[in-house]
């Protein structure tokens, strides 16, 4: 069985869409303080919050052991709607190490009760339960936080779980030492230096742990290898020489950004860097060059994985949203690294490219 750790963002529904159509039984888990509610239903902003692009973050009848696929509503755009606010009684109880109620046995991850009134926007299933205050249908999920971490990779493998899969954006957590339980104390302190480095140096923390717990690793475009597209361009406007020049530049640039854990995404125009990425993200730097600056009109976005990156987490992705907000930009196209950069929703993304004149070139 597959454990399909879902953040935020596209990238998790695409994944549970593909395993529910496969017949592939997982069990999904939430992460709590890491992240937003997770949506309720599929998401029309394609790409996740970039930066993670699933990357972030972060993944339907849910794949418990012996479970069955069924069937879901069409993933047809619609707008994101916002979510409650966590409660304390919507989550699910992780009862910490220690407690009267725990010394008899290991600490217990439970799922919350299933709310009276499904909304109307899917049909009722009576595998609805509450997550992170947000009902969310078919969705039975194990939720945890990062001080009860390893608490959940001994409930996965209780479960039968054997392979372990990262989807989805995430935010970094603030970590409780009051909160950390049993099974997650020997962890704490590698956990807690790898979260104040890079991103990849904390989630090859987060990896080593979970292969200690005796879970396999598989990146999301393993588990749905159609998110990797062919080497090409993808859409009817192709780059030009100018193009390709910033495009090599653009390499360099992501190599030596890479290499210090820094980001996946820069701007290049005219042979000039215009923006790097950098934690706040991919969205976060369109967006600052959508409101002016001094340097080349037009350019590229260029994508790729970093070097020595493990491509079985965090590798980046584009989505829809990410061709719209290179258009607004004023960005001639976007060019992703071949075999390291997820497209998510690929023919919306090459629709939305063609519509606003971009090119959206995989270069090899």
């Amino acid at each position: 069985m597959l454990a399909l750790v879902a953040g935020a963002g596209r990238l998790p529904e695409l994944l549970i869409a593909h395993l529910e159509a496969t017949g592939t039984p997982y069990r999904l888990c939430r992460p709590v303080g890491m992240d937003a509610a997770a949506p309720a239903g599929p998401r029309a902003d394609a790409a996740p919050e970039a930066g993670s692009d699933g990357t972030s973050a972060v993944p339907e009848a849910v794949g418990c052991p012996g479970g069955t696929a069924g069937a879901r509503p069409a993933m047809t755009p619609a707008a994101p709607a916002a979510m409650p606010a966590p409660t304390p009684a919507a989550l699910p109880a992780i009862v910490p190490a220690g407690t009267p109620s725990a010394t008899a046995a290991a600490p217990a991850i439970t799922p919350a009760p299933a709310p009276a009134d499904p909304p109307a926007a899917v049909p009722a299933d009576p595998r609805t339960v509450a997550i992170d205050g947000a009902p969310t249908a078919g969705r039975a999920a194990l939720t945890f936080r990062i001080e009860t971490f390893g608490t959940l990779l001994a409930a996965l493998r209780a479960e039968g779980a054997r392979t372990l899969c990262l989807a989805g954006a995430v935010r970094r957590p603030v970590v409780d030492p009051a909160a950390v339980d049993a099974a997650t104390a020997p962890l704490i302190v590698r956990l807690g230096a790898a979260l104040t480095q890079g991103d990849d140096a904390a989630l090859r923390a987060v990896l080593d742990m979970a292969e200690a717990a005796g879970l396999a690793v598989r990146g999301a475009h393993e588990v749905l290898p159609a998110l990797l597209p062919p080497v090409g361009v993808l859409t009817r406007t192709g780059p030009g020489e100018a193009a390709r020049r910033d495009a090599a530049r653009a390499e360099a640039v992501l190599a030596a950004l890479g290499a210090a854990d820094v980001g996946q995404g820069c701007v290049v125009a005219g042979g000039q860097v215009l923006a790097v990425e950098a934690l706040p993200g991919t969205d976060w730097m369109l967006r600052s060059l959508a409101a002016g600056h001094d340097g080349p009109r037009g350019g590229l976005l260029a994508k790729a994985p970093k070097p020595g990156q493990d491509r079985r987490v965090d590798l980046p992705a584009i989505g829809p949203a990410t061709v719209v907000a290179a258009a607004q930009a004023g960005l001639d196209g976007i060019v992703v690294a071949a075999g390291g950069v997820m497209v998510l929703d690929r023919a919306a993304c090459v629709s939305a490219a063609d519509a606003a004149g971009l090119f959206l070139w995989v270069r090899g």
